[in-house]
């Protein structure tokens, strides 16, 4: 129901960006769940099945926010509502970023190694893996503040989970 009302209301402008950063959700998989043809997938998906950064991610979403906003008067949609003067209300249509899981994102303090299977540099290990997970929930959570501002103008809506599973 839900995918037929976005179709419906906002038809081939409304966009999914999908970072599938665990690299387990296939096309086929979202196919499954709508019902969409390869044009239509096509269309209407951008998928990054990569292991992507927040930083990366971050970016990604601010280019597209940023063209959006450029070419706004050319993708607003009609409501079918008008306002108190009469006039048609016009709106963006809703973008929906599903980030796949945000426990994969690769944090910008995550260690490298050699072809040994040594650490290259120690200058940034915090310590302990506590410490690390502290940078991660750090990044996650400047991730979030700065995506909310980025996000509401261009109308998108940035959805996290930690597993998307096939049954």
């Amino acid at each position: 129901g839900a995918i037929d009302n976005w179709r419906r209301w906002y038809g081939p402008v409304s966009d999914l960006l999908f970072y599938s950063v665990e690299m387990h959700t296939k096309p086929d998989r979202i196919q499954a769940l709508t019902g969409w043809d390869d044009r239509t997938l096509a269309e209407t998906v951008h998928m990054v099945s990569e292991p992507w950064s927040i930083i990366e991610i971050y970016n990604d979403i601010a280019k597209y926010a940023k063209q959006k906003l450029a070419h706004r008067k050319e993708l607003e949609v009609d409501t079918g509502v008008r306002n108190i003067l009469g006039e048609n209300i016009r709106v963006l249509p809703t973008t929906y970023v599903l980030i796949d899981s945000i426990a994969s994102v690769r944090s910008k303090t995550e260690l490298e190694y050699d072809k040994e299977g040594n650490v290259k540099s120690t200058d940034s290990i915090a310590g302990t893996s506590n410490m690390d997970a502290m940078q991660i929930a750090k990044d996650n959570t400047l991730f979030i503040n700065e995506v909310k501002k980025l996000c509401s103008d261009a109308k998108i809506c940035v959805i996290m989970i930690n597993h998307l599973v096939e049954i």
